[in-house]
């Protein structure tokens, strides 16, 4: 478990109150020893983008609105809203791409990734291609057809997504995902990731190469993939935020074999 950074206290906004949160109690509950705490928004990016421009139509205010402010507004149980009064270094949110959504648009998902671009300021945004069960869309441990493996428009827009995972993957609960299965998916994401960017599909070997790895390029390239070929790659970037925090003692694991 990391515990490398004294004082470090995690707050993690999460799309769903079930598969998200599951998640992303387990991540951390599995690679990170110290405070933390989980906050389900239970709806999706699209809806806390309106939410953000309901409180404020001024672009340049969007950009300093206060988010733990914000959730607050939306949250009625007295002991949630203690823990987010609470004072946390880092805040990330964990969100789907949710092509699909009716409220999808290229020009919001980038305001939002713009807007949440730093875990230490007003927070980081993490994106799940095309939603969080991407993280067991695997066949096998080091599923060699994960390289080229996409959703399809069709299948989201028709809700098949989550029921193509289940039939494909080799784990459907994230709980039964321990530490050395989930270092193994880290690192077919981490490769796939590699090869969005023109790097093959190739895992980063140091931190020079890790932040090498451009999530608002990947961002660019699924949106066009989509404009263009109704389809995106699977990736899953929620694990992200530890690299972020510690690339090579997370590398150091995912390049051990």
């Amino acid at each position: 478990m990391v515990s490398l950074m004294k004082n470090k206290r995690i707050l993690a906004i999460v799309e769903g109150e079930k598969a998200d949160f599951k998640l992303m109690n387990h991540l951390l509950s599995v690679f990170y020893n110290d405070d933390f705490y989980v906050w389900p928004y239970k709806t999706n990016l699209y809806s806390l983008y309106n939410k953000l421009k309901m409180n404020d139509d001024d672009d340049d205010a969007f950009d300093n609105l206060d988010i733990k402010q914000v959730l607050k507004s939306v949250e009625r149980d007295v002991d949630i809203l203690k823990k987010l009064d609470e004072r946390y270094t880092d805040t990330i949110l964990i969100f789907d791409y949710d092509p699909q959504d009716p409220e999808f648009s290229e020009e919001k998902i980038l305001k939002m990734k713009k807007v949440f671009s730093e875990s230490t300021d007003n927070g980081k945004l993490y994106l799940n291609y095309p939603m969080v069960e991407s993280f067991k869309h695997l066949k096998c441990i080091e599923d060699n057809e994960y390289e080229n493996r996409v959703a399809y428009f069709k299948d989201l827009k028709e809700k098949k997504y989550k029921t193509i995972v289940n039939s494909d993957t080799f784990q459907t609960d994230f709980l039964k995902y321990d530490k050395e299965t989930c270092i193994s998916v880290f690192r077919s994401n981490l490769k796939k990731a590699s090869k969005i960017i023109g790097s093959g599909y190739v895992c980063p070997i140091n931190e020079e190469q890790y932040f090498k790895i451009d999530t608002d390029y990947i961002l660019q390239q699924q949106n066009e993939m989509l404009l263009n070929e109704d389809k995106l790659y699977v990736l899953c970037t929620c694990f992200f935020f530890l690299l972020d925090n510690w690339p090579n003692y997370f590398l150091s694991m995912i390049n051990e074999k």
